[in-house]
């Protein structure tokens, strides 16, 4: 196995990816305003779904928002098997894993741990002092994946996609974990 760089001059009509994934339970919250006016609580339950739920997102790899990106495959005897895109995030000197993902015939081979590992190493070459990714409260596995990486959740947003994410058990996530 091996991760190579790839470049957006390489690709003049993009690449394009898919993102897919089934869960069977999602962290559901709500926001309770205390009496006295004066703050919130945030109650995360791990609730499951009445049927499995299944997310399929296509898009272009190559997009201008990520920010300093940079674009890897990993390859298996020639044959991609995953991508990552990561980069520097001036403002805030934290590095943002922009796009993970694993064919899912070589899930649960070590690949992914692979690829946030290399993330990590280069976060570090950036001199970054924490790393950060967005994940969605519905991904279940990628939540256990990226926590038993070492990131924790430190952030999120109940409008990030919809007027309806609460209700569609979508909440954008933000996970972060300091460098050393």
């Amino acid at each position: 196995m091996k991760i190579i760089q790839i470049f957006a001059k390489d690709f003049p009509e993009n690449k394009k990816v898919t993102f897919t994934y089934q869960s069977d339970y999602y962290y559901d919250v709500r926001v309770i305003q205390k009496e006295t006016n004066k703050g919130w609580v945030f109650d995360w339950s791990l609730k499951a779904f009445p049927a499995t739920f299944t997310k399929f997102i296509e898009g272009n790899l190559f997009e201008k928002y990520k920010e300093n990106a940079e674009y890897y495959v990993i390859m298996n005897d020639e044959v991609v098997i995953g991508h990552l895109v990561a980069g520097k995030q001036e403002w805030n000197n934290a590095a943002r894993i922009w796009d993970i993902d694993v064919d899912k015939r070589f899930q649960h081979q070590g690949i992914g741990t692979k690829l946030i590992g290399f993330a990590e190493t280069r976060a570090k070459e950036w001199k970054c002092r924490a790393m950060v990714l967005e994940c969605q409260s519905s991904n279940y596995n990628a939540i256990k994946f990226y926590m038993k990486c070492g990131f924790s959740l430190t952030g999120f947003d109940l409008i990030s996609y919809s007027n309806e994410d609460i209700q569609k058990h979508d909440i954008r996530l933000e996970m972060s974990k300091f460098l050393k």
